[in-house]
């Protein structure tokens, strides 16, 4: 090689560099920028109250009780709680930590597809993971969603790092990987599996020749995991326990549905929306035929799969399919960059109108088929704080409210016994404050004095019943001093028709004040 040639791939090197470097400044930038354009969601709000435990008693539940209930082990809470106390439990930067997982999940993602389909790969891939209009909602969602969004860019990346037969150190960093996943995620096992079946059957002379490897691994990962064993088996089967035995199709569509289109459309095009839905989901299946002809195919069936696998256990919502992003990114970046011009000029096409269609949905903000993303809860906070320091009685079932008043009240870090958001009457109690839940409302309602605030949104089915039920109540023998509404929610009617079991609200933000002392 000439010295020429030399000094011209350091210099593509450098350039290469440079521009990665540049995309994801920008892209940093204009994330953290617009953090606070959308809510904190309930999940996010649960996972940070937990991780503001003390690490001790993060982990207890999972060896003494039965883990959260939200179907995930303790390792993102782990390192979310360092990041908590690193930072003095900054609002601005809750998300910050999910920005840096998921900038990371994209770079590493992008470099596994660069070793499918080459370097055109890596920059589709690379700004694929940047532009995707889902990705810019809900690839900041604090807690453990975008480190399992990262680990499974990593266990990819190494396990092509194993199949290209690179020696032993991609089975060391795939099986620390491995064992870091099934700790932030119950379904790492899932992509695992499938990434262990693509190894025996496709590369059938390596696993003969790495088997010992291959046994190795499966052991780390089995021991790592041995510790949270029961507790993962007690969670999926209480979790499956309330999955229904037959298929309700009206239902099915809303479950599983909407979650797949708003993967491709985004939460900012309700799917009943033509002029935007359409274009959308036509070319959602001409991107389907082009990866179908591309070598994107074996990691887009692992993808469809793995969506029906998440389905089919009764855990599909639009926020955990965001797990399935880095297998997403990788079929369609392979895609982009097929020799194959036909299809790779379809799949350009396809995603051209896909990110067009969904950027005109976020920047127009008026077709969405839920409001959760802007609901006001740091506009209702701000005044129900002051309520509360007045000595008025604040009842809710909002997770995400709840999060926006402990940090109003100065108490974000009073999180010792919390395992969610609602950090406990006697805690708030002994700041001075009067802060329940609807829990059992009728045993106490009637003891209800002075000034009550009814603060009520979307939440669990039972305790938004029962809230509803509270304000019935309360509207018969107190005064309303008045109400606030925001969010209407757009998806009302169709949930009415399609989905069992959900929380119907005509407006996902109400407060109602009340005067009780007669």
């Amino acid at each position: 090689m000439t010295v020429n040639h030399v000094q011209d791939r350091r210099q593509m090197r450098s350039a290469s560099w440079w521009g990665t470097f540049a995309i994801v400044v920008i892209y940093a930038t204009v994330m953290v920028s617009t953090n606070d354009h959308f809510a904190i969601l309930d999940d996010e709000s649960d996972s940070i109250a937990i991780a503001g435990r003390p690490v001790g008693a993060a982990l207890r539940p999972f060896f003494t009780e039965v883990g959260y209930r939200e179907l995930h082990p303790p390792a993102a809470e782990i390192l979310m709680h360092f990041w908590l106390v690193t930072t003095h439990y900054s609002f601005f930067l809750l998300r910050v930590f999910a920005n840096i997982f998921f900038m990371a999940a994209v770079l590493l993602i992008s470099k596994s597809a660069e070793r499918v389909a080459g370097r055109p790969a890596y920059w589709a891939t690379l700004l694929l993971g940047f532009v995707w209009p889902f990705a810019f909602q809900f690839g900041r969602i604090t807690g453990w969603y975008c480190p399992s969004i990262f680990l499974l860019s990593c266990v990819t990346w190494t396990y092509l790092g194993i199949i290209e037969d690179r020696g032993k150190l991609p089975w060391i960093t795939f099986g620390i990987a491995s064992a870091f996943l099934v700790w932030s995620n119950y379904f790492g096992f899932v992509f695992l599996f499938l990434l262990m079946a693509d190894f025996m059957i496709f590369h059938q002379n390596l696993a003969l020749k790495r088997f010992r490897s291959f046994l190795i691994v499966v052991a780390i990962v089995a021991i790592a995991f041995l510790p949270l064993l029961k507790v993962a088996i007690d969670d999926v089967s209480a979790n499956v326990a309330f999955v229904e035995p037959w298929l309700n199709w009206k239902n099915e569509i809303a479950v599983l549905g909407y979650p797949s289109f708003a993967l491709f459309g985004s939460a900012a095009i309700a799917p009943w929306f033509l002029p935007l839905s359409l274009p959308v989901f036509l070319s959602v299946l001409a991107l389907f035929t082009a990866i179908w002809f591309s070598r994107g195919r074996r990691w887009f069936v692992y993808f469809v799969l793995s969506m029906a696998l998440l389905d089919i256990i009764g855990n599909i919502n639009i926020k955990r399919v965001t797990f399935m992003l880095p297998w997403l990114f990788m079929a369609i970046g392979t895609a982009l960059s097929s020799h194959a011009s036909r299809y790779s000029r379809l799949a350009l096409s396809a995603i051209i109108v896909i990110v067009l269609f969904g950027w005109i949905g976020i920047l127009s903000g008026k077709h969405y088929a839920t409001a959760n993303l802007y609901e006001p809860w740091g506009k209702v906070a701000d005044v129900v704080a002051q309520d509360a320091r007045r000595g008025a009685i604040i009842v809710s079932p909002n997770h995400s409210f709840f999060l926006y008043l402990d940090y109003r009240l100065g108490l974000e870090s009073n999180t010792e016994s919390a395992d969610a958001s609602f950090l406990g009457e006697d805690l708030y109690r002994s700041h001075g404050y009067t802060i329940l839940r609807p829990d059992n409302w009728q045993t106490w309602a009637g003891q209800l004095r002075g000034k009550v605030v009814l603060v009520n949104g979307s939440g669990i089915l039972e305790q938004v019943e029962e809230q509803t039920e509270l304000n019935k109540a309360l509207r018969l023998r107190c005064h309303s001093l008045g109400e606030y509404h925001a969010a209407p929610d757009p998806a009302a009617s169709w949930k009415a028709q399609f989905v069992e079991n959900a929380p119907i609200l005509a407006y996902r933000t109400s407060v109602i004040w009340y005067d009780c002392t007669r």
